[in-house]
């Protein structure tokens, strides 16, 4: 996960915890960065089958003004297709306030996965029935799949969900 916390005033008070967060955050908008997918002839290096599909998701969330941005790149390699979705959900969250970064990530498992998933699951199943690929449908997200954890270099946090096809 990256996160830019730059436009927090330096005067902010800390949000005390996930129940006062969801008190102040409004749902505003979902954004559609990139939908795309792409064909592919080759066999070789690519999964055998639709539920042998490998994805990956990147996670970042960026804070601006009154906005709250956590934002989702998702990337499916099918038999016959590599899928991208990526897609923001946007809060508004007044400025004055301060979100930590263990709340933000618990904001982010809890709420905004379940908030951005419907569009990512339905801009992949789209993208390759349009492209007459095999469709990947992506399976339910339940409560507490989503995990933000570590990155396997030990820098910034990454996403670890199982959401197979």
């Amino acid at each position: 996960m990256t996160a830019d916390a730059s436009s927090v005033p330096p005067d902010a008070r800390p949000v005390a915890d996930i129940h006062e967060l969801l008190a102040l955050a409004e749902l505003v908008g979902v954004r559609h960065y990139e939908v795309a997918g792409r064909r592919s002839l080759e066999a070789e290096g690519r999964p055998e089958s639709i539920e042998a599909a490998e994805q990956d998701v990147v996670l970042s969330v960026r804070r601006h003004e009154d906005e709250l941005e956590i934002r989702f790149r998702m990337v499916v390699v099918t038999p016959d297709a590599d899928l991208v979705a990526d897609v923001s959900v946007v809060y508004a969250l007044p400025s004055h306030f301060d979100v930590s970064r263990p709340l933000t990530e618990e904001f982010v498992e809890r709420v905004a996965v379940m908030a951005a998933f419907p569009f990512l699951r339905e801009s992949i199943f789209t993208t390759a029935t349009r492209l007459g690929a095999t469709a990947s449908v992506l399976g339910l997200l339940r409560a507490g799949q989503f995990k933000v954890g570590p990155a396997p270099d030990g820098e910034e946090p990454v996403e670890e969900a199982n959401t197979d096809p």
